[in-house]
């Protein structure tokens, strides 16, 4: 089996000046040194809450989510990447593990378990109480949720769409260049445009259907398109789902913070053959999320 952004995908690192690159790599090393010098404390599961957890194909807006999680008091992690929310320490386990787990998520074994309960545990360090509500924001956690619901049954996870089109057209390729080769298989065309909606197609259809047959209520789907266009609608779908108090003054600024992406519904409005017939292809996925589709 086998990611609310407010702009455009971040700019490569090659793009960055040379200050920013080398801000970055200072935050990485000491992740890194945090990582392999703190002995954080076994966890209870008996006091732990289910998780939350975020995904979605890259660029489908995530961000403005764990902002309103994390001022409703769901602790979303100690360690996190301040571009994009991402926990580090899942992101690091993810790394180790991505291909393999969402190729058969039941090549679980000792190891792997051992590694995600030690990335759980660094990435919990901070958490004012253990029975606190906690999750974390991760685009890859989309494809391998059978492995994480194995692993916390009461997982709630919420579920990021942004059209097809737009994210073929996008830069946010992170996910096909690392991983898209395997992922594809024998779908893989070389095409970044064509293996970039394949693999929304893919992904997204795959995290649904496990949503569906694994989770039922404890998914919410949202569209980036209805977020932009009725943040307050979207936030307030997102508060309810959570059982979560939020002051409205809190909510009112965090939708107010909601700007759209300035490549917004630009797939749809492309005129090239290339993604018409992408559409055609993918008409299926995409009105089961909502999309219109060529006639």
């Amino acid at each position: 089996m086998f990611p609310v952004t407010q702009s455009d995908p971040l700019p490569s690192e090659n793009r960055l000046k040379p200050h920013k690159v080398l801000k970055r790599l200072f935050r990485r090393a000491r992740f890194h040194l945090k990582r392999t010098t703190t002995r954080p404390p076994p966890l209870d599961p008996s006091r732990m809450a289910p998780p939350v957890v975020v995904a979605a194909l890259g660029g489908s807006g995530t961000r403005v989510i764990v902002e309103l999680l994390t001022e409703s008091g769901v602790f979303m992690g100690g360690a996190i990447d301040p571009r994009t929310r991402d926990s580090l320490f899942l992101r690091h386990f993810i790394d180790a593990h991505f291909e393999r787990l969402a190729r058969d998520p039941e090549l679980d074994g000792e190891a792997t378990s051992r590694d995600l309960d030690r990335a759980i545990r660094g990435h919990r360090l901070g958490i004012p109480n253990e029975e606190d509500a906690w999750g974390w924001k991760n685009p890859r956690s989309m494809w391998l949720l059978p492995y994480l619901v194995k692993h916390f049954p009461g997982l709630r996870f919420i579920h990021l769409v942004r059209d097809g089109r737009d994210l073929a057209l996008s830069g946010n390729q992170f996910l096909l260049g690392k991983h898209g080769r395997q992922i594809l298989g024998d779908r893989w065309t070389g095409d970044l445009v064509r293996d970039q909606f394949e693999l929304w197609a893919l992904g997204n259809t795959q995290a649904a259907d496990a949503c569906a047959r694994l989770l039922g209520p404890q998914a919410l789907l949202i569209r980036y398109e209805d977020l932009c266009k009725d943040p307050r609608r979207e936030l307030g779908r997102l508060l309810d789902f959570l059982a979560r108090p939020l002051a409205h003054s809190v909510s009112e600024r965090i939708a107010a913070s909601v700007q759209p992406s300035r490549g917004l519904g630009r797939g749809l409005l492309d005129p090239s053959d290339t993604i018409r017939a992408l559409g055609t292809q993918h008409a299926e996925t995409l009105r089961r999320f909502g999309y219109p589709t060529p006639v």
